[in-house]
């Protein structure tokens, strides 16, 4: 009798113990299942790098180094634009679509004021960054500036990103030319790539927090005078191209 007890004593212990251990609250059992699987999770709010200083070499190879050129030099590398059409406050836009690679120029007055390109043909064409490289590459090769200050015809302009810029848009000084990096955060991808010198990065305002003078009433309606038709149509056709090019 009494070896019965102790048998079913045994029972209900082991039972317990059964309950205990796949219903307590998560006993970190996928640990127990693969002892090499770390119990850290990752933070995706943690801060991103930061610097302030600008310590990164002069851009040396790549589209890069025309920003400041005449457009001239970049028909040489590129050949003759696909389409072109007006953009703001006087610039003109060139679109280049070359094999897997796509690219718009930003030109004022003839010169070469920005750069964008995106697609895995434009990684021979980009210089030290390339498109789809990892990101965190980038953070830890170059010093990001997440508080640009400069003057453009006298004026002085001052921006400062957020965390969540530094981290989808990140923003790299290589001596008098800047370059804006696109992060597709769900691949930690480099996405595309833009350069750009200091007057386009204060006309186009990259980054929404930094508050602008408002154009005045003669300048809205310069601009309300080139948003022709034709204009609105060629932007969203470079919308479409951009989001195919990304999706291959």
């Amino acid at each position: 009798m009494k070896s019965l007890i102790i048998k079913i004593i045994g029972i209900m212990l082991l039972v317990v113990f059964l309950v205990y251990l796949f219903y307590s609250p998560q006993l970190e059992f996928d640990v127990l299942e693969n002892p090499n699987r770390s119990t850290s999770k990752t933070d995706y709010n943690d801060k991103a790098p930061q610097s302030n200083q600008n310590m990164n070499p002069k851009i040396t190879s790549g589209l890069g180094t025309l920003i400041g050129k005449p457009m001239d030099k970049v028909t040489e590398k590129l050949g003759q634009a696909d389409r072109t059409y007006h953009y703001m406050k006087k610039y003109k836009t060139f679109i280049f679509q070359q094999k897997d690679a796509y690219i718009i120029v930003l030109s004022k007055a003839g010169k070469v004021n920005a750069i964008y390109m995106t697609g895995e043909g434009s990684r021979k064409m980009s210089g030290p960054i390339k498109v789809n490289d990892n990101a965190t590459n980038l953070y830890n090769s170059y010093s990001m500036n997440t508080e640009p200050h400069f003057e453009v015809n006298q004026k002085a302009y001052h921006f400062e990103l957020s965390d969540f810029d530094t981290k989808t848009q990140a923003l790299i000084q290589f001596d008098d030319i800047y370059t804006q990096v696109f992060i597709d955060q769900q691949r930690n991808k480099i996405q595309g790539i833009r350069f750009l010198d200091k007057e386009a990065l204060a006309d186009i305002n990259l980054y929404s927090e930094q508050n602008d003078d408002p154009l005045t009433k003669e300048e809205l309606d310069q601009e309300a005078e080139r948003q022709t038709a034709d204009q609105t149509k060629n932007q969203l056709l470079t919308l479409y191209d951009l989001t195919n090019e990304m999706r291959k």
